[in-house]
């Protein structure tokens, strides 16, 4: 019998079938609310918000919103054009994004296999926004056996991604 997990990131659901994993973007209005409270206030919640999400006001404050599809589209776009052996392949998406089907990663990496078996060491592209180097970040998939990313649904992380394509 299959049990079902379900764990809960700051932009995503995601619900752990045993062959999939279903991710679900959040959608965010009480947090834009908030930033749109305090950014006027505090210069170094400024600084973060605006470092993260541009220059402009109400684009960053969409993205801030709509954070969760955003990443499932890029996460489902990036598979579709790169066809990268590095990542946890997406293989549907529902809803404009907001719901997307990504294969289930097996067993949990340790530093040391990450650091043995993942070249991310080696991208190009350094961001504190970036999440490559944590291991809670990669799975070993199931059907190959090698380290991946399981979760790159940040613009900066792709960045390094593609940058790396080339190198």
């Amino acid at each position: 019998m299959k049990t079902l997990h379900i764990s809960w990131g700051s932009t995503r659901f995601v619900i752990l079938t045993g062959d999939e994993a279903i991710k679900i973007g959040k959608i965010r209005p009480i947090r834009v609310v908030l930033h749109l409270l305090s950014i006027p206030f505090s210069q170094t919640r400024r600084k973060h918000f605006f470092d993260k999400y541009g220059p402009k006001l109400l684009p960053a404050l969409w993205q801030d919103l709509m954070a969760g599809p955003i990443s499932n589209l890029l996460e489902y776009h990036y598979c579709l054009e790169c066809r990268d052996g590095r990542v946890m392949p997406v293989t549907t998406k529902y809803w404009g994004g907001l719901v997307i089907i990504q294969e289930e990663g097996g067993s949990e990496v340790t530093t040391e296999e990450l650091a043995r078996e993942h070249p991310v060491q080696n991208y190009s592209i350094v961001s504190k926004y970036a999440d490559m180097g944590t291991p809670d970040q990669f799975r070993r998939r199931k059907s190959t056996g090698k380290v991946v990313f399981i979760d790159f649904g940040r613009k900066t992380t792709l960045d390094a991604l593609r940058a790396s394509l080339t190198t």
